[in-house]
């Protein structure tokens, strides 16, 4: 995430996740990891799409490469995030994780009502997934951190 994200979250967020967690509400907990997993997968497309022209260059000419001008990365939802980020991203474990944290976050939102829904079951999974989430934000920063590093270079 951008020092401006990190700063609102820090503001803003945190605290208010932390009074989640005092209160033992974690399947509303992963509506807030929800919204900084999206920041994130948004900040890290968004630096390897600017790595990708460091790379493809021929004799002194840059390729274009616009891929904001096809795919709008604000429209897209989380699952499609990971997708995406799928075009990029070598880590096939941290693709799954991401995709094992969307499959949670919708069945609370989208599928919370089913009959087959048992909310006891989605609240230990959520309780599980406090731990992970942190696991793997701190893996996808060391990643953003790596990229950057590249792009300065």
């Amino acid at each position: 995430m951008t020092s401006e994200h990190w700063k609102k979250y820090l503001s803003y967020l945190e605290p208010r996740i932390d009074k989640l967690f005092e209160n033992k509400f974690y399947l509303e907990i992963i509506l807030y990891f929800s919204a900084l997993l999206e920041r994130e997968l948004k900040d890290l497309i968004e630096i390897y799409e600017k790595l990708i022209p460091k790379r493809i260059v021929e004799k002194n000419n840059k390729v274009q490469f616009k891929p904001e001008k096809y795919i709008n990365k604000e429209q897209l939802t989380l699952g499609k995030l990971n997708e995406y980020l799928s075009v990029y991203c070598p880590d096939k474990n941290i693709l799954r994780e991401i995709n094992q944290f969307v499959n949670l976050r919708n069945k609370i939102i989208h599928k919370i009502f089913n009959e087959n829904e048992n909310f006891q079951e989605l609240e230990l999974q959520a309780i599980t997934w406090t731990s992970r989430f942190y696991k793997l934000m701190e893996q996808l920063t060391d990643i953003e951190m790596y990229l950057t590093q590249k792009i300065k270079i």
